[in-house]
């Protein structure tokens, strides 16, 4: 109880994204439960270290004597760890390409050093609280006094001293939109029901360890382990009964046809239209979406100021258009042909998000610079948040790598003067799936494959060729050609010929949980966390490292880091669509200038609001 209470503070701190009251509720909760089933697992341990050494094991009812011998001993032990501790902690200091081990070695000492720091503690206040008592007031004190409590305070007071004081170098102070009374209410409700939740496990433990002891030959120890292992065995089925009843939900939710997009487009340059070769059906909501909310001529020439425009041609295949990759991608080559993509200027692939999102200002930005004169085609690989659907990146990627290398065949068989630009655009999972296609292959993978230009938004850390390329020096990586920025200023602060060299370009924020979140959270502390002196304005100077308290804290700002408002561009977070205009123009190489993109800049907003206003005004009323 005191490290659980003692962990409060980290939870409070300033992060990358702002939370609201029950992010915070959740956070703490999960925070200080994580951290109560450590180190009372470690506490468990030391202690029965102690009563065998001490020679009190066997003695179930512990008189005054023998506790004291057995808390002596084990203080002995707790100083011993924590000497321990700091030695690993110094001799296994965080270096830059460290192994696994190492890291795992690092902050198992850090946890034991709590445990013993925890064990020291509560005998100093029990010696303090307790050492005038009589004998028989003494006897097994410890349970007596809520001296975790007490303890907890006291290192709780202590952590959030230094949490405001770090708070003095900040624009401003704690998020606005958290009750940190109420979250910490909150917190203790989620640490009470997760406490729920282990006593009725314990106690399924123990009614099944007590049954098969009847029945069996044995240990009743092993049975109560056995009983243990039968519990969390059963608990964790039925998480996954549970998670696939939300993912088929989620993906029911995401085939049905929406009151706004009943009726499938009239126009021929469209999946799903006349003489596609793609049902309507099959399209799924983000895929229906996509091709019926192309850019109009109209808009075009409003934008352009000019009378020369084409209809834009749009191309989608859903994941139920076809049962198999090969089958997908035939259709979408087809569908290429059959509204004479080739003959285009400029041909857009784009790998969509898990939910087979694409990113409407992006393309429609692309629609109006090259005067309608572009095709736009996309393969969905999943019908899941992106969160949900790690586990179709393979899948993701398999099917971009399908589709560069069919296309780029194609556009290779033209003659010169007649091949289309080749150009690249994915976002967040997209961004992930679209870039692996060229795992060790460099940026001369990708221009080998005929690719002119890429822009990738919000990629997510998992990312193995955006590490290649941006990391270490390659034979197979030209570094004048491939960037990595936070916004359009940083951007446009390369002279006239670092930009025109720049083919294959990174856009992500300081601040993108998203391209920061990963499992080594829980062992390292990450690059942007080391020096608040060096970190950028949007990343937080004084939120610092704790394990799991990071990891779980950039999770939650995961989530909140991809709520956007209709209309309300932004350059934070998850959100790219203030800068997004601007980086289409200036990385494909359109033409356009500043009253032009002013005009775009302005139906790329009306559109957004039109489109989030015909979905909502369509559904059918309490709903």
């Amino acid at each position: 109880m005191l490290v659980a209470a003692a962990s409060i503070p980290n939870t409070l701190q300033k992060t990358l994204m702002p939370r609201k009251t029950v992010d915070q509720g959740a956070i703490t909760g999960a925070t200080m439960a994580i951290n109560y089933l450590i180190i009372s697992t470690l506490r468990n341990f030391i202690e029965d270290m102690a009563d065998s050494v001490a020679g009190t094991s066997n003695s179930k009812d512990k008189d005054y004597s023998s506790h004291n011998r057995q808390r002596e001993f084990a203080l002995v032990l707790d100083f011993m760890i924590l000497a321990g501790g700091m030695y690993a902690q110094k001799r296994y200091a965080q270096k830059d390409n460290e192994s696994t081990a190492t890291a795992v070695i690092r902050t198992g000492a850090t946890w034991m050093k709590y445990a013993a720091i925890a064990g020291i503690s509560i005998s100093i206040l029990d010696t303090l609280i307790a050492g005038g008592a009589s004998k028989k007031d003494k006897k097994m004190g410890i349970h007596r006094a809520p001296l975790g409590a007490i303890g907890g305070a006291i290192f709780a007071g202590a952590m959030e001293y230094r949490r405001r004081s770090s708070l003095k170098n900040e624009t401003k102070s704690q998020d606005s939109e958290t009750n940190v009374a109420e979250a910490i209410a909150m917190g203790f409700g989620v640490l009470a029901a997760l406490g729920a939740a282990n006593v009725a496990e314990d106690a399924a433990a123990g009614a099944f360890s007590k049954q098969v002891n009847k029945i069996l030959p044995g240990s009743e120890d092993f049975f109560w382990s056995l009983g243990h292992a039968t519990a969390l065995t059963g608990t964790a089925l039925g998480i996954v009964s549970i998670m696939r009843r939300v993912y088929k939900r989620i993906e029911d939710i995401a085939t049905h046809i929406e009151p706004a997009y009943l009726k499938p487009p009239v126009v021929s340059t469209l999946s799903g239209g006349p003489n596609s070769f793609v049902k309507w059906q099959t399209l799924s909501v983000q895929g229906r979406r996509f091709v019926s909310d192309v850019t109009t001529p109209a808009q075009i020439i409003d934008a352009m100021g000019e009378g020369r425009t084409k209809e834009p041609i749009r191309l989608y295949v859903g994941l139920d258009t076809a049962p198999t990759e090969e089958k997908r991608l035939n259709l979408l080559l087809k569908e290429l042909e059959r509204t004479k993509a080739y003959e285009r200027e400029t041909i857009l692939l784009v790998s969509p998000t898990g939910t087979g999102y694409v990113n409407y200002v992006a393309v429609e930005a692309a629609e109006i610079m090259a005067r309608g004169n572009i095709a736009t085609a996309a393969l969905q690989y999943s019908k899941r948040p992106s969160p949900m659907s790690l586990d179709r990146v393979s899948e993701g990627r398999l099917q971009f790598r399908m589709l560069i290398k069919a296309v780029s065949s194609r556009i290779a068989a033209l003659p010169a003067k007649k091949r289309p630009k080749l150009m690249v655009f994915g976002e967040s999972l997209g961004a992930w799936t679209s870039q692996d296609a060229f795992i060790n292959q460099g940026t001369d993978g990708l221009n080998y494959a005929g690719i002119d230009r890429a822009l990738w938004i919000g990629t997510p850390f998992g990312s193995k060729w955006k590490d290649q390329v941006l990391g270490e020096a390659r034979p197979d990586v030209d570094n004048k050609i491939v960037g990595k920025f936070d916004n359009i200023n940083q951007f446009m602060q390369q002279s006239p010929a670092e930009r025109d060299r720049l083919q294959f370009v990174m856009l992500t924020h300081n601040n993108d949980p998203v391209s920061l979140f990963n499992l080594s959270l829980l062992i390292r502390e990450p690059d942007w966390l080391k020096d608040p002196k060096k970190r950028p304005p949007t990343v937080s100077h004084s939120q610092y490292y704790t394990s799991p308290g990071t990891f779980l804290l950039t999770l939650i700002d995961m989530g909140n880091a991809m709520n956007v408002v209709p209309g309300k561009f932004e350059a934070n977070g998850h959100d790219y669509r203030a800068d997004l205009a601007e980086f289409v123009a200036q990385v494909y190489g359109f033409k356009v200038n500043r009253l032009q993109m002013r005009k775009i800049e302005k139906i790329l907003r009306q559109n957004e609001v039109s489109r989030a206003s015909k979905i909502e005004n369509s559904k059918p009323k309490g709903k």
